[in-house]
């Protein structure tokens, strides 16, 4: 692998950065990751935002890679031993496997520059990949999961709690969209924004007790997290990663 991933305006993705063993068959899903973590910088750093933002692709995504690398190469020198095979599969179905989540789902960039967490009050921490939740309803009776309110380019703010308090200035939908989350039975407005948490799956999933905020990057990791609703963290959270 490359010892960095930017030289100015270049910038390495995949197997121009790292090249693994198919051992683990995880290279292509490594590879576009590094693309979908760069893409949306990029995005940004075209409408504005401080280059400074790019350089986190590096600091984020090359020490995913070389721990990956550290696993693929020990897999494939296991695989060479006698009864590697049965060792294997022996692994797998008792859930003992030595090597890499292939899933590749806990993977985390918890201690990025993009990570900040305002206090202790959520479970789930910057820089976790921001979890689903299925079992909620729109104001509209539609049922939705946070998966669905996640896809697209952009940000998206979770709000949990009925006492919407937030002041943001006005942004285009497809740069923030944001999301008030309550239990059944709490009252709020209706709105677009509006989502009834049915199942209580939002909040146990995200370790919510009282209100908190859960801002989400447009790669599906979480930016911010805080359990009070003042919008000055998030203002000035969107500020330095899109300067806007």
């Amino acid at each position: 692998m490359v010892d960095r991933y930017r030289n100015g305006r270049i910038f390495l993705v995949g197997d121009a950065a790292h090249v693994h063993s198919p051992a683990e068959g995880e290279g292509m899903q490594t590879g576009i990751q590094d693309a979908y973590n760069l893409g949306w910088e990029i995005a940004s750093a075209l409408r504005g935002a401080p280059d400074m933002l790019l350089d986190t692709y590096e600091d984020e995504r090359l020490p995913i890679a070389r721990q990956l690398l550290e696993s693929t190469s020990a897999r494939s020198q296991a695989f060479m031993r006698p009864s590697s095979i049965t060792q294997t599969v022996t692994n797998v179905t008792t859930s003992k496997d030595a090597f890499a989540d292939t899933t590749q789902l806990s993977i985390h960039y918890r201690g990025s520059t993009l990570a900040c967490d305002l206090d202790e009050a959520t479970i789930i921490r910057a820089g976790d990949r921001a979890p689903d939740a299925p079992g909620l309803h729109a104001s509209n009776g539609m049922q939705v999961r946070l998966f669905d309110v996640f896809r697209g380019t952009h940000f998206t703010l979770l709000v949990f709690g009925c006492q919407l308090t937030l002041q943001l200035p006005d942004v285009p939908n497809d740069f923030l969209r944001i999301y008030t989350i309550v239990r059944p039975g709490e009252r709020i407005a209706a709105s677009d924004g509006a989502l009834i948490d049915t199942s209580g799956h939002a909040h146990h999933t995200y370790g919510i007790t009282n209100e908190a905020l859960i801002l989400v990057r447009p790669d599906g990791y979480i930016g911010l997290t805080g359990g009070s609703l003042d919008s000055d963290p998030i203002i000035d959270y969107l500020r330095g990663t899109t300067g806007r």
